[in-house]
């Protein structure tokens, strides 16, 4: 968070570090190669855009801001998928409803765990109480946000699964040359 990490694809009058997709993919890459067991990827590449993209909403706005610091995590309860991960840790949720996409405080809502295939997985299905004070955008403004979310998450998920793989392919040679 102190290198602004988090603001790797918001604009600088965003207090982000203007990047591209391009330049989170090779970062992805790294991130998978390395192993790394933080959310970095998720957060920068899917929750803070997502976010941001509803800025203009004070509760979106305060938010963000704690997100860029560090200070506060995001998880995303996206259409394509009824489970939540990481809810447990996170301080906010977006979750993608019929009605639109709602602002949730992790406290506000209902958690409970499901069982994950990978063990080092938490997801939750989250149940909360939808209401115009939790709705930042209705289902027609939020969706074209919500599909970008989508593909970034797919690329930046298949990048980490490339280093990851090649990370894989480096250790068996290294072991076949011992």
């Amino acid at each position: 968070s102190e290198l602004g990490l988090f603001g790797l694809l918001l604009p600088e009058d965003q207090d982000g570090l203007g990047l591209s997709e391009i330049d989170l993919v090779l970062i992805a890459e790294a991130c998978g190669y390395a192993a790394l067991p933080e959310p970095l990827v998720d957060q920068a590449g899917v929750a803070v855009p997502l976010l941001a993209a509803f800025a203009q909403d004070a509760r979106a706005a305060a938010w963000l801001d704690k997100a860029l610091t560090g200070e506060a995590t995001i998880a995303v309860g996206h259409p394509a998928n009824s489970l939540v991960a990481d809810a447990d840790t996170a301080a906010i949720l977006l979750i993608a409803r019929e009605d639109g996409l709602h602002l949730v405080e992790r406290d506000a809502g209902r958690l409970t765990r499901r069982e994950s295939i990978d063990p080092f997985r938490r997801l939750f299905a989250v149940d909360f109480a939808a209401s115009d004070a939790t709705r930042l955008a209705t289902a027609a403004e939020a969706a074209p946000h919500l599909a970008r979310a989508f593909e970034r998450g797919a690329l930046f998920a298949a990048a980490q699964g490339l280093g990851l793989a090649q990370r894989s392919v480096d250790i068996a040679a290294a072991y076949a040359k011992e």
